[in-house]
């Protein structure tokens, strides 16, 4: 009989604590600023999470008692916390299967940057295109692009791209490949005002003269849809909760 009653009692131990376990929040943040958007625009100083739901916003004591042993605890340390930034203008997709035609070298100085396609034409036979398919000279220290000069001087025997989506960067060989010289009427070619020659500079109008010379690489609708899965991901995990692609309309 004895036996039965501490079994008994033990079991309704388990159940409560697991009951109380299961009332805990999952995480929660505390002593900083969380703005809520609420119709005040009250700004808290913590926020309890279990699953996917906030279950309380209140005070650093009040969430605080919330947590279990379970429970992740972070100090913001007076640190601001948005319930989630919305971006207007993206273009996801395209963004997304960029990485599937060509690497995106993570570079952040112009020496990097030509070291990497140095490399590159090491490693690439004579000829083959050497392409970034987004670059952005402000992500660089310098904040500019690279000369016509500078990409000949590490890649002379091959084409080199710089693709900057509005606007791009191409060195000797590219241009001669492309058929373009002093000649070409194109207002999408920028040229020297002394020579009259190319600078290396183009205009997104001007992409296709190059592009005809250009391997064509063919994506597929599954990798299209693996890679937009991917690339939403990533927007979650910098704080995007929403988004509006660019290139659509309606």
């Amino acid at each position: 009989m004895f036996k039965q009653i501490l079994l008994t009692v033990i079991f309704l131990a388990v159940v409560l604590a697991s009951c109380t376990d299961s009332d805990d929040a999952d995480t929660i943040f505390f002593n900083g600023k969380i703005i809520t958007v609420d119709k005040d625009f009250t700004i808290a100083e913590a926020v309890a999470i279990k699953g996917d739901r906030f279950i309380r916003v209140g005070s650093s004591a009040e969430i605080r008692k919330l947590s279990g042993p379970h429970t992740q605890k972070i100090d913001l340390h007076g640190q601001c916390v948005l319930p989630g930034l919305i971006d207007a203008h993206l273009h996801p997709l395209m963004a997304a299967i960029s990485e599937l035609s060509e690497e995106i070298p993570d570079v952040h100085t112009l020496r990097e940057l030509l070291e990497y396609i140095k490399q590159q034409a090491e490693e690439k036979e004579k000829g083959e295109w050497i392409i970034h398919p987004k670059f952005f000279p402000t992500r660089l220290k310098e904040m500019r692009q690279p000369t016509k000069d500078e990409l000949d001087l590490v890649a002379p025997d091959h084409p080199v791209f710089l693709n900057g989506s509005y606007g791009g960067m191409v060195n000797s060989c590219a241009l001669r490949i492309s058929g373009i010289d002093g000649n070409t009427k194109h207002p999408g070619i920028l040229k020297d005002p002394e020579t009259g020659e190319p600078n290396g500079i183009l205009r997104s109008s001007a992409f296709k003269l190059i592009e005809k010379t250009m391997p064509v690489r063919t994506i597929s609708y599954e990798q299209e849809l693996d890679a937009l899965e991917k690339m939403i991901r990533r927007y979650n995990q910098v704080g995007l909760t929403g988004i509006t692609d660019g290139t659509q309309t309606t």
